[in-house]
């Protein structure tokens, strides 16, 4: 199964079962317990946004349904009684529903599309960080770079470096820790759509869909700015974006340095 099948698949099913609870709650209660319904039907957009999108879109997406439902309750907070137990339980469960689905959900799908492609493309992921390998960002580059040649779609590229790298910590389990921890926090802090991959020198290489430049600096400068919290004062990390608008002759160089070497087959035969 792909990761879209899976999109699609989750989506539905959690359509089909918003819209069961709505009917019961109408069969059960009418339109009389329409704070519980509204709750209900704000349920799907923010699913919608936290598959599609990935983790950071789905804590927006729940704390967007979280601020409208409040707002939406301000005649009952503002009433001379206040709120009953059961309004004040409906507000905390529902708050904690749009970011059960916002951010648990988006989490979990972010890392469920590496592990569909771990297994139907085992050789296009990296044993240690569970993201794409350099066979697979080579790939991914090169598409990148022909959807630009032919329609213009803009992408741009983040690189980021880490000195000294983790291959050269002598313990092998510190040094497979700190590229999973990389790896998750690059994973977590980027759209759905863009592609993580682990360098065979240990940089790791993201391509951003539909981004300028300005737009590629701002997420260069947030993961790298994340990334080297991580290291805290073991190293330096630094982080370089190239946009295919401007940054062509680098992304070709890119592109040239990360694709796979073919075996060399020539020679005599008898």
């Amino acid at each position: 199964m792909k990761y879209t099948q899976f999109e699609q698949l989750v989506i539905g099913a959690g359509a089909v079962t918003i819209a069961a609870t709505v009917v019961v709650s109408l069969a059960g209660n009418g339109l009389s317990d329409w704070p519980s319904l509204i709750a209900q039907l704000m349920l799907l957009p923010v699913l919608i946004v936290a598959v599609h999108y990935g983790r950071k879109a789905g804590l927006l997406a729940a704390l967007l349904a979280s601020a409208v439902f409040i707002v939406l309750q301000i005649p009952a907070l503002s009433a001379p009684e206040g709120l009953s137990p059961s309004e004040v339980g409906l507000i905390a469960f529902s708050i904690a529903a749009f970011g059960l689905v916002g951010i648990v959900g988006g989490d979990l799908c972010g890392r469920v599309k590496y592990v569909f492609a771990r297994y139907n493309q085992s050789e296009s992921i990296d044993d240690w960080s569970h993201v794409y390998n350099q066979r697979r960002a080579a790939e991914l580059l090169a598409s990148a770079r022909e959807r630009f040649a032919r329609y213009g779609e803009p992408f741009s590229v983040v690189v980021i470096a880490q000195t000294p790298s983790p291959d050269a910590d002598p313990r092998p389990t510190r040094r497979r820790a700190l590229v999973r921890a990389v790896a998750d926090h690059l994973r977590g802090d980027i759209r759905m759509v863009d592609e993580v991959a682990r360098l065979d020198d240990g940089r790791f290489l993201v391509i951003l869909p539909h981004t300028d430049r300005q737009g590629g600096v701002i997420v260069a400068e947030r993961l790298t700015e994340g990334v080297r919290q991580l290291h805290g004062e073991d190293g330096a990390v630094s982080g370089q974006c190239f946009s295919a608008e401007e940054d062509e002759l680098e992304l070709g160089s890119l592109a040239n340095g990360i694709m796979p070497k073919q075996a060399d087959y020539s020679g005599s035969t008898a």
